[in-house]
């Protein structure tokens, strides 16, 4: 059956009675047997495709054999790690050439998906199937109309934790692999690592929150450098599935300059339909971040409004007109957010007085952080006033 594999393989790495020197050279020895049978030895940045469908069965039946049998680390040190290079060098080599079509043999795409799945992160912590783990297959089909049999597998949810913390070089190996210039290479290392790794529920929301704030905005910034740069939708997708914060957008924000190209542009309106699609983060964030994120909207708007730039590019096209408007629409929903925000304030209900003093200390603070963002606000107001010719005395505080 299915198990028969990886319990065997459990068996061989956990055999009774092995001292624990052994038990790891064992391991090693199993796992780099993999990498041996997929790289050629006079040369480990070419293929021997004849063992790329075996090492992938194995590495794959590894991870079904539990943590203990083959922990990830080991796996990725030992196999995944080389593997993953090698397939950067092959995809790097055939970008050079493009006079060459190339069709990617069927047993190494099934090698880059099983070492991609390692940069999920995503530890077994339990062997899947065999007496003790809960494990239901079901198989519907060939049907009489000759469609593909399907199969679906039902295991225990709580059987899986994430690697902490998320080794550095996996993190490089994804970033390395999102780069613009690999989007069209035949074998789409990009586009499987957007849709086997960073797409993952598992890696959204316990890998990705708790890697360092570089880290954090080196992913957000690869991934919206293939929306903009190769119109990669997978990659926009996941970009908004991520849980960014107020300053992952600001930075965003910072690395592009809307007047410079359409590139730019449509970065600038991508962000800002990100952020009008995350304004819930507004309610955990300081008003110093707001004022902030409202600024970077404004300077943006400031050069796209540039008399300078536009004499420069022969006036004003449509890529600017629907940026500016985009920026505006989001200022607009930010402003009117917050203000929500202020009018459901804790404390302005009656009975306050019970929290004594401290709670009042409190609250002083908190109207005047408020009072500092409202000023910040009124006068980035007046300026879009002026940009937009209107009356400046039509506006009012949002408090």
């Amino acid at each position: 059956g299915a198990n028969t594999l990886p319990q065997l393989l459990s068996q061989m790495a956990l055999p009774s009675g092995m001292a624990s020197s052994n038990l790891a050279s064992v391991q090693k020895f199993l796992i780099e047997s993999c990498k041996s049978s997929a790289l050629r030895e006079e040369n480990k940045d070419l293929f021997n495709i004849s063992g790329c469908q075996a090492a992938a069965v194995i590495l794959s039946s590894m991870e079904k054999a539990g943590e203990a049998a083959f922990p990830l680390s080991k796996r990725w040190e030992f196999a995944g790690k080389d593997i993953l290079e090698a397939l950067l060098n092959y995809e790097s080599k055939h970008n050079c050439n493009d006079d060459e079509p190339l069709s990617l043999p069927s047993p190494l795409g099934q090698l880059r998906d099983t070492v991609l799945s390692m940069l999920k992160g995503v530890l077994v912590n339990e062997a899947q199937g065999g007496d003790d783990g809960f494990n239901i297959q079901i198989s519907v089909g060939p049907s009489s109309t000759g469609r593909r049999m399907r199969s679906y597998s039902i295991g225990a949810s709580d059987s899986f934790t994430t690697l902490v913390p998320y080794p550095e070089d996996m993190l490089q190996a994804i970033l390395n692999a999102l780069s613009p210039s690999r989007a069209s290479s035949p074998i789409s290392l990009s586009k499987h690592v957007v849709q086997l790794v960073i797409s993952r529920q598992s890696w959204e929301n316990g890998v990705f929150p708790k890697l360092s704030t570089k880290s954090k905005k080196d992913v957000a910034s690869a991934l919206l450098s293939l929306r903009t740069q190769e119109n990669d939708e997978l990659a926009g997708s996941a970009l908004q599935s991520l849980p960014l914060k107020l300053p992952d957008f600001i930075h965003l924000l910072e690395e592009v300059d809307a007047s410079k190209s359409e590139i730019d542009q449509a970065a600038v309106v991508f962000i800002t339909d990100c952020i009008r699609g995350n304004l819930d983060v507004l309610g955990t964030s300081s008003t110093s971040n707001i004022s902030n994120l409202s600024s970077k909207l404004f300077d943006q708007l400031l050069l796209l409004s540039s008399t300078k730039t536009c004499a420069i590019e022969g006036g004003d096209s449509g890529g600017r007109d629907y940026t500016r408007v985009s920026i505006l629409q989001t200022l607009l929903a930010i402003h009117a957010q917050y203000k929500d925000q202020l009018s459901k304030a804790p404390g302005s209900s009656a009975g306050s007085s019970k929290h004594g003093s401290s709670s009042k200390r409190k609250r002083s603070r908190s109207h005047s952080d408020v009072g500092n963002l409202s000023k910040t606000l009124a006068s980035q107001a007046n300026l879009l006033v002026g940009l937009v010719g209107g009356n400046a005395s039509e506006i009012h505080a949002l408090n």
